[in-house]
């Protein structure tokens, strides 16, 4: 479970982090308005509809770990694995993958 909560601290900052730059960084001329070249979407709108909910499901699970724990053994079809491994591991690759928004700021500023 520290790992969990580890990675999900880390995912938050991050995501602060990105929300901090986009705020006070002025849009360089690669991306006006922090619309990537290769997008549409403004960064805010990835930061809002993809690290959110990821970041608030995985804050939920660290949370009410117990919770989650006795829910999932409760299903019959988890096979061989533990449900902590499980969940661990989801957390730690949710926070990984709700950094898409700050690997794009990066790659922005970065031009």
């Amino acid at each position: 479970m520290t790992s969990a909560r580890t990675a999900t601290l880390i995912a938050l900052l991050l995501s602060a982090m990105t929300a901090a730059a986009l705020l006070l960084i002025d849009p360089p001329g690669a991306c006006p308005g922090w619309h990537p070249r290769h997008s549409s979407a403004s960064l805010w709108v990835t930061l809002a509809v993809w690290t959110v909910p990821i970041l608030a499901f995985h804050c939920f699970i660290v949370v009410r770990w117990d919770w989650c724990l006795r829910k999932a053994t409760e299903r019959e079809q988890l096979g061989s694995v533990p449900v902590e491994y499980i969940l661990v591991r989801m957390c730690l690759m949710g926070a990984a993958a709700s950094q898409l928004p700050f690997f794009l700021v990066l790659d922005c500023i970065g031009k």
